[in-house]
């Protein structure tokens, strides 16, 4: 794509167009999550991280600037929309361990971006 943005820090390499599942184990759930140039979906030059899933039924998409808000986001639908099971297992995830959901965090993907 030209003109894309490089999303890092002196830390961190955030990878455009990354994509990810969740699965919920208590609940059956797949959660998708998506990178995405956040020119592109809010004229803002930072990465937007979405997070897809069908809750009660219903699909629910959540785009913010930030993986924990975006999960933070998908927690509260969850709650307020899920079924009883769907509301129970959201009520009871750790916050601290959120943005691992994303994907970037695990091994595999790890030693990937650190040879970039």
């Amino acid at each position: 794509k030209e003109g894309i943005v490089a999303f890092h820090t002196p830390s961190s390499l955030i990878p455009i167009g990354f994509k990810s599942e969740w699965m919920d184990s208590a609940t059956g759930l797949v959660y998708e999550c998506e990178v995405q140039d956040g020119q592109d979906v809010f004229e803002d030059p930072k990465p937007a991280y979405q997070v897809s899933v069908q809750v009660g039924g219903k699909l629910r998409n959540v785009v913010t600037t930030s993986m924990v808000e975006s999960w933070k986001s998908v927690q509260a639908s969850q709650t307020k929309h899920g079924t009883a099971e769907e509301k129970a297992a959201a009520e009871g995830w750790d916050a601290a361990k959120l943005e691992g959901r994303f994907g970037l965090t695990a091994k595999e993907v790890r030693k990937r971006l650190e040879g970039l």
